[in-house]
């Protein structure tokens, strides 16, 4: 049996980009899976209430709205060291407005039509709790979804976030920043 052995440089006094990039990968992930469940929401009250049994607008309608809360958090956590580069607001909502508008509904026809043998073992697994047509909404949303979700992060890294925050010209070390003003707080606190 092979050990696999996996060194991680965390982000510290000796950090690294190794550990910085884990930790990008981890919050984008974890603000895809918060963006995804407001997306998911949607989408199921979408598709029931909106537009009962069609895929494709309720996708889209669940992309817009997943998109704004998206913007917001990884603005926030994901990618706070760094503003939007030049025009990187607009870069985020037309590469949504791509993705939402124009990659989902092929996505969702693609999933919709090809996976049909997936659905139906996912389907045979759990007919005791779900139904056919919830398997197949919800295989199609998660497959959707990862496909759109790799390809957010290039954009976003790559396109959208690309300016570090800086004062004055001078670059702002995010983290540095917030932890001076803890210190602060702690000794004006330990002064009275």
């Amino acid at each position: 049996m092979t050990e696999i052995k996996m060194e991680i440089e965390i982000e510290g006094e000796g950090g690294g980009k190794k550990g910085k990039d884990i930790k990008k990968v981890l919050k984008f992930a974890g603000v895809g899976v918060i963006a995804t469940v407001v997306d998911y929401l949607v989408y199921q009250f979408a598709l029931n209430v909106l537009f009962v049994g069609n895929l494709a607008p309720s996708a889209v309608v669940s992309g817009v709205v997943a998109t704004f809360a998206a913007y917001v958090m990884h603005n926030n956590i994901t990618w706070r060291e760094r503003n939007p580069g030049k025009y990187g607001v607009v870069k985020f909502f037309i590469w949504n407005g791509i993705a939402v508008f124009l990659l989902r509904p092929p996505l969702t026809w693609i999933f919709s039509t090809c996976f049909d043998w997936l659905y139906g073992f996912v389907y045979f697994l759990t007919s005791w709790i779900f139904n056919y047509e919830f398997v197949k909404s919800t295989g199609v949303y998660i497959l959707m979804t990862l496909v759109i979700m790799l390809l957010n992060f290039a954009v976003y890294e790559k396109l959208v976030f690309t300016k570090e925050k800086s004062v004055d010209g001078e670059k702002v070390d995010v983290k540095s920043v917030g932890k001076a003003r803890k210190e602060e707080k702690r000794k004006t606190v330990s002064k009275k």
